[in-house]
Order: C-alpha cells, then structure tokens, then sequence
C-alpha cells in the first residue's frame, strides 16, 4: 500500500500545480483575472469601465466573507506551527534527556 508521501514525491517539483494550470487557462481563454474568478463562482464581482475596474455590490458582499476565511486559514496555520514547534522541541528535549551522556 503506498503513502500519500510517496506518491507525491514522484512529482517533480518544478511543475506547477493543477490548480495553477487551471487558473493559468482561465485567464487565458478568457483575456482577464476577474472574468476567469467570475467563471469559477458564477457571479459577477466586478464591473468593468472605461475609468477601471470597480467592485459590484455582490463583490462587496463577497468580499469580508473571503477575508475572514483567509484569517481563519492564517490563524489555523499559526496554530498548526506553534504546535508543530512545541512538539519538536518536548521530541528534541525527550531525545537529549533519555540518552546516557557518553564520554568520547
């Protein structure tokens, strides 16, 4: 039975993800970041003017709740690394605590 680490090591590294392709297309075919991000939610979040680009009052809706989401994934991450940290360093203080001291 294979890992999911092994089998991600057989990729090579140096390519973009699927998603980035995917995005890449997007924006391609359809000559704009914002058209490409409309596709994918099926909304239109900007309008488009001569003068720029302006957020639409849907986008405007959208918009906190996508900033919350990003502070929810930030926190989670920080959390997720001081927890990691703190775990290394009890294996790091366990690993030079239980070894006899040895004279070379």
């Amino acid at each position: 039975m294979r890992t999911v680490g092994s089998v991600y090591s057989r990729i090579p590294r140096d390519l973009p993800s699927w998603r980035q392709l995917r995005a890449f297309e997007a924006v391609a075919r359809l000559e704009s970041i914002s058209a490409a991000l409309e596709e994918s939610v099926g909304a239109r979040l900007f309008e488009r003017q001569r003068t720029g680009c302006y957020i639409t009052e849907l986008g405007a809706l959208w918009l906190p709740r996508v900033r919350r989401f990003f502070e929810h994934v930030r926190s989670a991450v920080a959390d997720l690394s001081g927890a990691a940290y703190k775990c290394n360093c009890e294996q790091d203080h366990q690993a030079t605590t239980s070894q006899p001291d040895r004279d070379f």
